[in-house]
């Protein structure tokens, strides 16, 4: 009771998600539960799904969403009371919530999947006189690429396929061509993620990232994916390719898609050119996104969150071809680092910078959960990354800004 009283005292978020989905109740009682954080989130869910699919033959679908919707629900919750009552370091909250969202995506991928196999065949196709079985898979980029999600993030993701060759066509007998049957299934994933219930939703998700952005098309073959990123694709783009990782689906999509990651991101690149261009698309993002509220925005404002994120994507982009170790990581704490051994960052820096992060990392998830974090530090943090920005980036004219 006691426990129940200091978790309704700690914030609107949870109060309001126990009063809604009282079965969350169960994250505190059962205390070996709510400490386990080396369970195997993707067994758990996987079991509970194929229990479901032994019970309720009817109406499958919608108990296996309620399920999903519960498991996402029930596991934020438990990471949620571990980081604000048990002080939980900000990246075990980033890769605990950021291992649900995988967990959640891999069964979604494999119910549209299914789905559209059952209706269409699978996909096949012909390559140098061989059958194949391409398959497709979810790139994660941003905070979920980064293991960085936090309690409020949506879901930034793109499809990949492996499709090529001759005779692209699914096998059943109301059959098409591969690339609508991937069409459909990364639809579908889309719509099971976001449809909004009594139980609420899975993710919002942004798919905006993929070739061409909302003008480019939903899914893209491997190909295109890197003829694109070779010889269309915006320096900004490439900061976000650094965040990007495989997800699910297809092994050898996820081989394919690392190795033109690598190749991408290692580019020899001109330090000054470079600099520049990451500067301007700051400058834009701090027009467009401009904090008008009196506090300080720990993302977006100078000396926040963003700020740190783009001066490590950029000593990534300039030390990738010597220090290849630097393309292991997508993580921004991780990254910043591994540029201490390139000279990027000093290593008195790297601290700094590092301690800021978690910092107003930390700041954002508590201010997600509606729970007084105190906010005394902020300053302090603030004036040190503005500092390092200063001595890193340049300061474009309104001449180079063009």
């Amino acid at each position: 009771r006691a426990q129940l009283l200091r978790l309704c005292s700690a914030g609107d978020w949870f109060s309001e998600n126990l009063a809604r989905y009282p079965l969350l109740l169960d994250s505190l009682l059962n205390a070996d539960e709510l400490f386990s954080l080396e369970q195997s989130l993707d067994a758990q869910l996987d079991g509970q799904l194929k229990r479901i699919g032994q019970e309720h033959a009817d109406n499958l679908m919608e108990e296996q969403m309620d399920r999903l919707r519960q498991f996402k629900r029930q596991h934020v919750f438990r990471i949620a009371i571990l980081d604000v009552f048990y002080e939980l370091p900000v990246e075990t909250v980033g890769d605990q919530l950021s291992a649900i969202a995988e967990a959640v995506l891999k069964q979604v991928l494999q119910l549209a999947w299914d789905a559209m196999a059952a209706r269409y065949g699978e996909p096949q196709c012909i390559i140098d006189g061989r059958q194949h079985q391409p398959g497709l898979s979810i790139i994660g980029y941003g905070k979920l690429g980064g293991y960085e999600l936090g309690y409020g993030s949506d879901l930034d993701i793109i499809f990949l396929h492996n499709s090529a060759g001759e005779q692209q066509q699914t096998s059943g007998e109301a059959g098409i061509d591969n690339l609508n049957f991937f069409a459909r299934v990364a639809q579908r994933v889309i719509h099971l993620l976001g449809t909004r219930t009594y139980a609420g939703i899975l993710y919002e998700v942004d798919t905006r990232l993929r070739p061409d952005g909302q003008a480019g098309l939903l899914v893209s073959s491997l190909s295109a994916f890197e003829s694109y990123q070779h010889e269309k694709a915006w320096t900004w783009e490439h900061q976000a390719l650094i965040r990007a990782r495989f997800i699910t689906g297809n092994a050898q999509v996820e081989q394919e898609f690392d190795r033109i990651r690598c190749a991408v991101l290692s580019q020899t690149r001109e330090k000054r050119e470079l600099l520049a261009e990451v500067v301007r698309m700051r400058e834009k993002m701090r027009t467009h996104l401009a904090n008008r509220a009196s506090g300080f925005d720990v993302k977006q404002d100078a000396g926040g969150l963003v700020d740190i994120e783009f001066m490590t994507q950029a000593g990534v982009l300039l030390h990738a071809a010597d220090m290849p170790a630097c393309l292991e990581q997508t993580a921004t704490l991780a990254l910043i680092k591994a540029l201490v051994d390139t000279g990027w960052y000093e290593a008195g820096e790297a601290k700094v910078l590092a301690a800021a992060y978690r910092y107003f990392r930390q700041l954002k998830n508590w201010q997600d959960l509606q729970y007084d974090a105190g906010e005394a530090d902020i300053e302090a943090h603030r004036d040190r990354v503005i500092e390092l920005w200063q001595r890193l980036m340049p300061t474009v004219t309104a001449d180079e800004d063009g």
